[in-house]
């Protein structure tokens, strides 16, 4: 039996497939959710994460509310 050599990546908040879904759902675009899931690998809450994110691209998803 082999084990799949891809980490999942799970963080205080969930794991990431569940997350990125989620902000899919919110308008963040791909870009933004590579930047996300780069802050979250490091460490950064999901919170700070998505703040990093829309102020190095500039951009959040119109309506987005905070999370956390």
């Amino acid at each position: 039996m082999r084990r799949s050599m891809t980490r999942r990546l799970v963080v205080p908040e969930g794991d990431w497939q569940s997350i990125r879904s989620d902000l899919e759902l919110r308008g963040w675009s791909s870009t933004q959710l590579e930047v996300i899931q780069a802050e979250l690998s490091q460490g950064w809450p999901l919170r700070i994460a998505v703040r990093h994110a829309a102020m190095r691209l500039g951009t959040c998803p119109t309506g987005s509310k905070a999370l956390g």
